[in-house]
């Protein structure tokens, strides 16, 4: 009895010990949280003067999501916390300014898609027409090839230095798609999914073993038509013909040498000297994007820009610093809109979506939110739609008064997919017996361990219908189409931006800083939403986010691709766009 008792109070001393030491590591963590703020807050109170004269350094490999990253962890590691929109708007301003006497451009595995790349493409000829040059340096556009985004993002540099040893891989693009129907044979999970229609191809990669022939024809025109943007005006850029530029990518990925004899770069040498170089001869100093964004732009006049990023679902919206999806959740939209109501002098709203779509129920939730805000309000709404505005960001982006992409945004998908993995072959496989007691005639239909019966096929069929038919006559009705047009741009199609344009899906070519103009930006204060956490929002994320704590831990030790746990986790939605990888 007392050798009960002795161990009984030992699992208590333990299990105190354990909570005290938990608790002492929150608060530390807590503690260290806090001085971190207070001293950037700090620092950011007292921030130094910039000098009359500077070269605008920016690194393009640095993390810029179209929503800006706020939370605890993006304060502890220091990641800053600007957006897509605080870099375009960085690049303009310094065409402007005449303290910017060049801008510096380092680059080597970058982040951005393609249409954002054709945005700053944009932004930095506007530079070079202010009459200042651009300096650009790389140690590696790509590695055994995979770098023609990091190349057609500088192409237009006044000197391009790549470091000796370094390599050039501008070789084309190449789309990549799994297909695990054969493996699924083999272990016994029989996919059962529908879609609307034969070019709506999310699911794939589960029902067929190799790429569909409508699906090899979409996305070999989607690759071609992006390859034909990047060789044309890297062609005009670097002022070679576009049949012998189309040669070197086919010899590359080319060496420094190979790359500066045939006028690709201007130098092979080290960022040390080349940065030392240009300084001196222009005089100046070196001063960080991060520095020179911080500045605070004030005007009567409101316009409000709503960046959405992500799959979208219902509940709230979250973006995950660690990888993974983020997701644009309907209640955070229908909340800043509600917040907008109390911005005074709000002369538009600029919707900036970068989403494969998502939920069906979720999307037409915010499309029926931003129309019923424009009826309120009587403001534009102006949509800019980043690399991607597919099926149910196209649903979205279907609100606006005016539609605008850039010439390499993926859009339209507009279609509907669904159906359940089912798992019975692979219960019997490893001797489970699945029983079950059902209230309901189809009250299974949702069970992954037995496929649809007929009638639960066909009332599923029925519910895609009705999904297909509502996305496709609202595309009716807001775009100004005959159901016939729209049938003819539907059934799942992708296109480009500058086909959007031409068949009607889209109003005109521009990106971000083109939507913010036509909505009067040169003369109002950008209010941008979500909005800056506080302190305890941000607290509540890392407490609550265990979750996507768990699967990065998984990441980390297993070496999971977050590119396969995205394709499951896109089983869940209906109005969405398969990943795929270019490179």
């Amino acid at each position: 009895m007392e050798t009960k008792s002795r161990a009984s109070s030992f699992r208590i001393l333990i299990k105190s010990a354990v909570w005290a030491f938990a608790i002492v590591g929150l608060l530390a963590i807590l503690l260290l949280f806090s001085l971190v703020s207070l001293v950037k807050s700090e620092m950011g109170s007292k921030a130094a003067k910039l000098p009359d004269r500077f070269v605008l350094a920016v690194n393009l490999d640095a993390e810029y999501s179209e929503v800006r990253g706020d939370s605890l962890l993006h304060e502890l590691a220091e990641v800053k916390g600007f957006s897509f929109y605080d870099l375009t708007k960085s690049l303009k301003n310094a065409a402007q300014d005449t303290r910017v006497a060049a801008i510096y451009l380092k680059v080597g595995e970058t982040g951005l898609g393609l249409a954002q790349i054709q945005e700053i493409r944009k932004l930095l000829a506007l530079f070079k027409a202010s009459g200042k040059n651009i300096y650009a340096y790389s140690s590696s556009f790509g590695h055994l090839g995979a770098g023609n985004d990091e190349y057609y993002l500088v192409s237009q540099a006044d000197k391009i230095v790549l470091m000796p040893g370094g390599e050039l891989g501008l070789t084309g693009l190449s789309v990549e798609i799994p297909f695990a129907k054969g493996l699924l044979d083999k272990i016994g999970v029989t996919p059962e999914f529908y879609a609307r229609y034969e070019y709506k191809n999310a699911y794939a990669s589960f029902t067929e073993a190799e790429m569909p022939k409508e699906m090899r024809r979409d996305f070999t025109k989607l690759a071609d038509n992006l390859w034909r943007q990047i060789i044309q005006d890297v062609a005009e850029d670097r002022n070679i013909k576009e049949a012998a530029l189309q040669k070197l990518a086919d010899k590359a990925p080319l060496v420094c040498r190979e790359a500066l004899e045939n006028g690709l770069v201007d130098d092979c040498g080290s960022e040390e000297d080349f940065a030392f170089s240009f300084l001196k001869e222009l005089d100046a100093e070196m001063v960080p994007l991060e520095a020179y964004a911080a500045q605070p732009v004030l005007a009567k006049d409101k316009i409000a820009l709503l960046s959405m990023e992500g799959v979208i679902d219902s509940g709230l919206s979250s973006a995950n610093p660690l990888g993974g999806d983020a997701v644009i959740g309907a209640e955070s939209v229908k909340a800043q809109l509600d917040d907008l109501k109390s911005l005074e002098n709000l002369k538009a709203v600029v919707i900036r979506i970068n989403s494969p779509g998502g939920d069906y129920a979720a999307a037409k939730e915010i499309w029926q939110a931003l129309m019923a805000f424009k009826q309120r309000e009587a403001v534009p709404v102006l949509i800019s739609m980043g690399n991607y505005a597919a099926s149910g960001g196209y649903f979205i982006a279907l609100a606006g008064d005016r539609i605008y992409a850039d010439e390499a945004t993926v859009t339209g998908s507009v279609g509907v997919v669904g159906g359940k993995p089912v798992l019975e072959k692979l219960w019997k496989k490893l001797g489970v017996n699945w029983s079950a007691v059902n209230t309901g005639k189809n009250a299974g239909i949702s069970s992954i361990n037995r496929d649809f019966s007929l009638n639960e096929k066909q009332l599923f069929n029925k519910i895609l219908d009705n999904i297909y038919s509502d996305f496709t006559l609202i595309v009716s009705q807001q775009r100004h189409l005959t159901l016939q047009e729209v049938d003819k741009l539907a059934r799942g199609r992708v296109w480009l931006g500058d086909e959007a344009v031409k068949n009607g899906l889209a109003d005109a070519l521009g990106g971000l800083n083109d939507v913010l103009e036509a909505a009067g930006s040169d003369k109002a204060e950008i209010v941008y939403y979500p909005k800056a956490k506080t302190f305890t929002e941000k607290l509540q994320d890392v407490l609550g986010g265990s979750q996507d704590l768990a699967i990065n831990q998984l990441k980390n030790n297993f070496a999971v691709e977050f590119g396969s746990v995205n394709m499951l986790n896109r089983l869940n939605y209906n109005l969405i766009l398969w990943p795929f990888v270019i490179r």
